[in-house]
Parts: structure tokens; sequence; C-alpha cells
């Protein structure tokens, strides 16, 4: 692999480092379009249409870009000549320092994420506030899932044992009573939770103005999952509704 020996903007002549004035004006037109805006992306955009190469026979690329604006010889470090001012140095300087900065995760955007089968993106954000403000305007419509998957392992497997029991003669008519009261029971405390759930989402949502922006706490309070397919959100309650487009199930 050819690397160059100067950087950018410079060539050896008589043993001495000197500008290439060609290059030179390459270097500050990039410092300049960077420090008006302009992204890596668009600057080797740019520098592709040019006839002045960084390397012979490779194409201009990000890094290449990169190495350029970080590099303190073009104000005249180290003995080399000056080409750019310090001024032009240090503002791209603090153009990649802004970039870099993390991006601030809202506490509205955890909480999505710890909810969400998928990346959160501003459309699923909008999405979920819209079918939240639905609730808030008609709490009623918050009600006991009728559609509730059957998940309850101990119910599911005492109903296997049922089965198998039923299928022995003489039937165990003990054992059977046994499970069917077990059934019974897990089915009659996963109601009266979702009634529970049910009473204390619609308290929570009764007499809330609209809200402009999510509330991380508000989400959390009522929202077990978050699903999204073919971009359109579903949101699945805490007492087993789903939600989806302004209507409830």
């Amino acid at each position: 692999m050819v690397n160059r020996k100067l950087p950018f903007g410079y060539v050896m002549r008589m043993g001495n480092i000197v500008t290439d004035q060609k290059e030179a004006d390459v270097v500050v037109e990039i410092f300049q379009k960077y420090n008006n805006g302009a992204s890596y992306r668009e600057i080797v955009d740019w520098l592709k249409a040019q006839d002045v190469q960084y390397l012979p026979d490779r194409l201009w690329n990000k890094n290449m870009v990169a190495r350029i604006l970080e590099d303190r010889r073009y104000v005249g470090e180290s003995d080399f000549p000056t080409i750019i001012s310090v001024e032009m140095l240090e503002t791209a300087a603090q153009k990649r320092a802004l970039k870099w900065q993390p991006s601030q995760i809202t506490s509205e955007q955890k909480a999505l994420r710890r909810l969400c089968n998928t990346k959160i993106t501003e459309d699923i954000e909008c999405q979920v506030l819209a079918l939240m403000n639905c609730l808030i305007k008609d709490p009623e419509q918050i009600q006991v899932s009728e559609t509730r998957s059957p998940g309850i392992p101990l119910a599911i497997e005492r109903q296997r044992e049922l089965d198998a029991v039923m299928l022995i003669q003489p039937i165990d008519e003990v054992q059977a009573r046994k499970l069917i009261a077990q059934i019974a029971s897990t089915q009659y405390n996963e109601i009266d939770s979702d009634r529970y759930e049910t009473c204390r989402i619609r308290h929570l949502m009764a007499g809330r103005e609209p809200m402009e922006t999510l509330d991380a706490e508000v989400v959390i309070q009522t929202v077990q999952a978050i699903a999204v397919k073919h971009d359109k959100v579903t949101l699945i309650l805490k007492n087993g509704q789903h939600v989806e487009g302004g209507r409830i199930e």
C-alpha cells in the first residue's frame, strides 16, 4: 500500500518542506466546507469530482478527510508551512467534539426501549403518545380483557393432569375434584388481577390532560409491552388489553 510521507498539501523540494499550492487550496476548501456544516460524506463527494488525488489510484474517503481536519501541522506546527489559520483548525475541532458527544437518552425513550420489541424511532414515539392520549380522553374504554391469551402455566399444567386423570377408568374422583378446584382458583386469581389492573389504570388516566410529550412514569404504570409490526404500534396494557390505532381489544 502506498502511503503519503508528508501530509496532504505539502511536498519536499531541495530538501525543504514546502506547500503544494494546488493541494493546499484543497486543504483550505476542506476546512471551509466542514466548518460551514458539510459532512464528511459531502466533502468526499466533492473531492472525488476534483482532479487532485490524496494518493495515486486511490479514491478519497472519510478517513482521509478526518486525517486532514485533525492535523495541526497545517497551522505551522513542527516547522511546517502554514496553510490554514489556528481559528479554522479550532473551529473544526469544536465541531468534531460536538458530533462525537453521545446523544442524551430521555427517560421516556428508556421506558419505551424496555417495553418495545424493536428499535425506538420518532414515529413509534408519536404513535405511542397518540394511543396513550386516546386512553386519557376516554378512560371508560379500559375494561377487563376478554381476549387475554391463556398464559397461566400452572392452570395449563393442571388441565393436562386433569385430562390424563379423566382418561383412566375408573376415574379418580378425589384427584379430579382437586385438580378442577386448582384450575378454577388459578383462573379466578388471574381474572381478579386483571380487574384490579383495569381499575388502577382507569383511575390513573381519569382527569389527566392529554400529553404533549410522553410521560415515562405514566407509560411504565400502564403498559406491559409495546409490539411493532409493519410500522404499526400496539400497546399491551397491564390488564391484558391491546390498544392499536385507537382501538381497544
